[in-house]
C-alpha cells in the first residue's frame, strides 16, 4: 500500500516520505500494523505484518507465498475470526463466529455476546480446523484476549468483526456446514446458493426473478428476516441486473474448477478445510469454466513445512487431474494464483490408536468431530465427563484398558431402585473381558445413574439419566436423504464396508432423542452391514446434518441436561 497511518503524526504518510522504525505506522483501513518495505528496485510501499490483514481490509492483498523467506507463511494463514451463518430444524438459522486455531501456548479468548451468555475459550484447547461459536445478531463483534496472547495475534484475534448491517442486505454463502459471510469486494457465482438476510426495516425483498429457484424462507430472527435463494448455472441478464441493483453486487463466473477427488474426506472442519486420513497419494481435478485461454498455476503451500512450496504450471489442456505425492502431514494450502477464492484447504493426518499397558483402569475415547484419542485413568473426574460426552453422541468409547488382577463392580440405580452386578476377569481371557466390559458400559449409559466401581484402581460415577419425555424430529430436508440413501443401498451392487464410516456412532444412541419414526430411518440405515462406495460421502453429509441437530437440541436445554 502507497499510504499508512503515522502514530507519531497522527498523520497519513506516503511511503516515499516515512522511515524505517519499528511499531510506528498502521494501516489506515483495518487499523493492523504496517512495516516500511524499501529496495533497490521497488518503490518504498507498506505492508501489514507478517501478513496479518484481515480478508475483510480493502488493502488485503494475498501474496502467492513463493518469493523469498517463507518462514513467515504459518503466521499468514491464522487469520482474524469471522461471521458464519447456520440454519437448523428446517426452518431457523443463527450466526456464528468461526475462531481460527491459533499456535499460542497460552492465553484465552473471551467471546462477551455469546447467543447464550459470554463464553471464554482458551486458545491452546482449541482443536484443528478452528472452533464455531453461535453468537447473538448485532451490527458488529470485538472479541476480547487476555495478556498472555503475543501482540501480532491479539490484535488479529480483537479486530473488529463486521456484523449484520440494517440499511442493506447481507449475503452469506449457503453450505450444508453453515457459509461464511460475503464482503463487498467478492461476487457471486452462477450455479451457488446464499443466503440474504436483511432487517425488517427495510420491508419485503420484493420481486424475486422466476428462475431463481429454490427460494426457501426462513423463520424472523430477532427482527432479522432470511431467505435462501440459488442462483443458475447458466447467466441470466434478468437475474445479474436483479443482483447488481438489489443486493449491490456482481455475479461471475471462475475461470477455473478446483476440487479433491481422492481420498473421500473424513469430515470437514469448522473452518471449511477438508480432513483426511493418512495417505501415499491425493488426486486433485482442475478445469476450466470459460472459454479463457489464460495460463496460470496452481500454488501449494504447507503449513507445517513452509520450505514445502511449490508452482504448478497449468498450460496443459483442461481437465487436469493432478496426484500430489506425498503430501506433508498438517495443514495444506492450493490455490490458483491471482485468484484466492479458487482454493482448498486439507488437513492431512496420521491414523493413531494409543496402546495403553498401565498399571491401572484407562479409559480410551475418541472425540466424534476431531477424530482424536483422549485418554483418562479412573479416578479422573475428566473420565466422566467423557461418558456423559458418549450419552450425547459426541464421543465414542473405545477401550477399556485393566490390570491383569481387577474386579468390578457395575451398579445402576434408577426410580429409587438399585442394581448391581460384579465381574471378575476370568484366566486367560483379558482382552475378551475388556471388550465386554466396554460393551456393558455403552449399554448402562443413559439409563439411570452409573457407578462402576475398580476397587484401588478407581472409581467412576455418571449421573446423567436421559429425558426422553420429549423427542425431536429430522428436518424434512434429512428424512428425505435418508429415504434415498436407503433406497440406494438395495440397488447399488458395489459395496463398501460400513464399519468403515467413523461418524456412525453418534447415531448409536439416537432412540433417546428422536421420535419413533426417524429412528427407524435411521436404524434401517446404520443396519446395513455394507453400502455402495459411492454414498459414502452423501452418507458423510447427512449423519454431519443430523448430528448438528443434536447439538442444537442441546444447547437449547430439552433434554434436561
Amino acid at each position: 500500500m502507497e499510504w499508512a497511518f503515522d502514530k507519531v503524526s497522527q498523520q497519513n504518510i506516503n511511503a516515499k516520505d516515512a522511515i524505517r522504525t519499528a511499531n510506528r505506522y498502521t494501516c489506515p483501513v483495518c487499523g493492523i500494523e504496517c512495516t516500511l518495505r524499501r529496495g533497490k528496485v521497488k518503490k518504498p510501499y507498506f505492508a501489514h505484518i507478517n501478513g496479518a490483514a484481515p480478508e475483510a481490509c480493502e488493502n488485503y492483498h494475498p501474496g502467492n507465498g513463493t518469493n523469498g523467506n517463507n518462514s513467515h507463511l504459518g503466521f499468514r494463514f491464522h487469520t482474524s475470526p469471522k461471521l458464519y451463518i447456520r440454519k437448523y430444524n428446517s426452518s431457523n438459522w443463527y450466526l456464528e463466529i468461526l475462531i481460527n486455531d491459533y499456535p499460542v501456548e497460552k492465553g484465552e479468548i473471551s467471546i462477551p455476546f455469546g447467543r447464550f451468555g459470554q463464553v471464554n475459550i482458551s486458545i491452546p484447547k482449541i482443536k484443528v480446523g478452528g472452533i464455531r461459536i453461535p453468537v447473538k445478531t448485532m451490527e458488529s463483534y470485538t472479541l476480547q484476549t487476555s495478556d498472555e496472547v503475543p501482540p501480532p495475534y491479539k490484535q488479529m484475534i480483537c479486530s473488529s468483526i463486521d456484523g449484520l448491517d440494517q440499511k442493506k442486505y447481507n449475503v452469506f454463502y449457503c453450505s450444508d456446514a453453515g457459509g461464511m459471510r460475503l464482503h463487498k469486494k467478492q461476487s457471486l457465482i452462477w450455479g451457488q446458493q446464499y443466503f440474504i438476510v436483511w432487517h425488517m426495516n427495510l420491508g419485503m425483498l420484493g420481486w424475486l426473478p422466476n428462475n431463481m429457484l429454490p427460494q426457501e424462507k426462513l423463520n424472523t430472527n430477532d427482527q432479522w428476516l432470511c431467505k435462501m435463494i440459488c442462483l443458475p448455472d447458466a447467466q441470466d441478464a434478468t437475474i445479474e441486473k436483479w443482483v447488481n441493483n438489489k443486493l449491490n453486487y456482481q455475479i461471475k463466473h471462475p475461470p477455473l474448477t478446483l476440487n479433491t477427488l481422492f481420498p473421500i474426506p473424513d469430515r470437514i472442519l469448522d473452518d471449511g478445510s477438508s480432513q483426511i486420513s493418512e495417505t501415499k497419494y491425493i488426486f486433485i481435478s482442475i478445469d476450466r469454466n470459460t472459454t479463457s485461454e489464460d495460463f496460470y498455476e496452481l500454488v501449494v503451500v504447507s503449513e507445517a513445512l513452509p520450505q514445502y512450496t511449490k508452482k504448478i504450471n497449468l498450460c496443459g489442456k483442461m481437465p487436469i487431474i493432478l496426484a500430489l505425492n506425498p503430501l506433508p502431514l498438517g495443514r495444506t494450502h492450493l490455490w490458483i494464483d491471482g485468484y484466492p477464492d479458487i482454493s482448498i484447504s486439507l488437513y492431512h493426518t496420521q491414523s493413531i490408536f494409543y496402546d495403553h499397558n498401565v498399571p491401572g483402569v484407562v479409559f480410551t475415547f475418541q472425540d466424534s468431530e476431531t477424530n482424536e484419542y483422549i485418554s483418562s485413568p479412573a479416578f479422573s473426574s475428566y473420565t466422566t465427563f467423557q461418558l456423559q460426552k458418549v450419552i450425547l453422541g459426541n464421543t465414542s468409547l473405545i477401550q477399556v484398558s485393566l490390570p491383569k488382577k481387577v474386579s468390578v463392580l457395575i451398579g445402576i440405580q434408577r426410580d429409587n431402585k438399585k442394581l448391581f452386578k460384579e465381574y471378575s476377569i476370568p484366566e486367560g481371557s483379558h482382552k475378551a473381558f475388556e471388550q465386554q466390559l466396554k460393551d456393558e458400559i455403552i449399554q448402562l449409559l443413559g439409563k439411570g445413574k452409573l457407578v462402576i466401581d475398580f476397587g484401588n484402581y478407581g472409581k467412576v460415577e455418571v449421573d446423567n439419566e436421559l429425558n426422553t419425555e420429549e423427542k425431536i424430529s429430522l428436518t424434512d430436508s434429512n428424512r428425505k436423504k435418508l429415504k434415498w440413501l436407503i433406497a440406494q443401498i438395495s440397488l447399488e451392487n458395489n459395496l463398501y464396508p460400513i464399519v468403515g464410516i467413523k461418524e456412525f456412532p453418534i447415531l448409536k444412541l439416537t432412540k433417546h432423542w428422536f421420535n419413533e419414526d426417524d429412528y427407524i430411518l435411521i436404524k434401517k440405515l446404520i443396519g446395513n452391514r455394507f453400502v455402495p462406495s459411492v454414498l459414502l460421502p452423501y452418507i458423510r453429509s447427512v449423519i454431519q446434518e443430523i448430528s448438528t441437530q443434536l447439538k442444537i437440541f442441546c444447547w437449547e436445554g430439552k433434554n434436561g441436561i
